[in-house]
């Protein structure tokens, strides 16, 4: 697995550069950005269903086998998105949501079978401020550069409202990877997978901003950087499959404390700035 994932970082990297420097013209660019997420996110899917299947039966596994789901329905629709390219239609609305809908639920089961292998006792009144400031914060930055411009023009409802409602699903899956990161596990390895699963739905969320930023500009074509912060997004989630795979096979790590710890107090402070 080490092979794949370092060669998902090169074809990460060869795809930033090609889409950013705009190699071919414009219209090699936006078949690039037509297709460039597929094989990252095939890639990405591969690790995280070896992952699942080398994991031990309990909660951790059912995370990986949602986490593998997940991936699965995003690569069906962005599969569906690039044929209807293929077509000339614009894939926004269309039959490729539905799999990105599905995609949500799915990895929120993820995160909650990871914080039940957690297995941690953490005060739920500290937990339910820090979810609160994380909430305050995504949705002040989402409202200020995405909703409020929209309420100054004229805009398709169904589209503006499915934009908004991607962004809207990823700080929720966002709220709860940062909870699960917040209140870490007795492993001392688990932050680790649980940074970069969080680290890589940030990246998605980011994506997401730019993409319904494009979108109030005008007709949404492949090949901006929101492409390549897609393409991104599943480079930690694979790095994190990686991590799990090495830990299973690597002996118990020491115990830590549980409970908040340093991070926990400096990311809500990070979130309301």
């Amino acid at each position: 697995m080490d092979r794949l994932f370092f060669g998902l970082v090169i074809y990460a990297v060869a795809g930033t550069v090609c889409l950013l420097s705009g190699i071919g013209g414009p219209a090699v660019n936006r078949w690039l950005g037509m297709f460039v997420m597929l094989p990252a996110a095939f890639t990405g899917l591969v690790i995280t269903v070896a992952t699942a299947r080398r994991a031990a039966p309990g909660a951790g596994r059912s995370a990986w086998i949602c986490l593998s789901i997940a991936l699965t329905l995003y690569f069906i629709g962005l599969t569906i998105g690039a044929g209807s390219w293929l077509m000339h239609r614009e894939p926004f609305p269309g039959p490729a949501d539905f799999f990105f809908c599905a995609f949500y639920p799915a990895i929120a089961a993820a995160a909650l079978y990871l914080m039940r292998a957690a297995t941690l006792r953490v005060s739920w009144m500290q937990l339910a401020m820090d979810a609160l400031i994380f909430v305050a914060g995504f949705g002040a930055f989402f409202w200020f550069l995405v909703i409020h411009p929209v309420l100054h023009a004229e805009v398709n409802l169904l589209k503006e409202g499915l934009s908004q409602a991607y962004v809207a699903l990823d700080c929720i899956v966002l709220l709860l990877l940062g909870v699960l990161l917040l209140t870490g596990g007795e492993d001392a390895r688990r932050p680790r997978i649980h940074a970069l699963l969080l680290s890589g739905f940030a990246i998605m969320f980011l994506g997401d901003v730019t993409w319904s930023l494009a979108k109030m500009r005008g007709p949404y074509l492949p090949g901006g950087i929101h492409d390549v912060l897609y393409l991104w997004c599943f480079v930690p989630v694979a790095a994190a499959a990686r991590q799990q795979l090495a830990d299973l096979a690597a002996p118990p790590a020491r115990a830590r404390r549980k409970g908040p710890g340093a991070l926990a107090r400096v990311l809500p402070s990070a979130a309301r700035t």
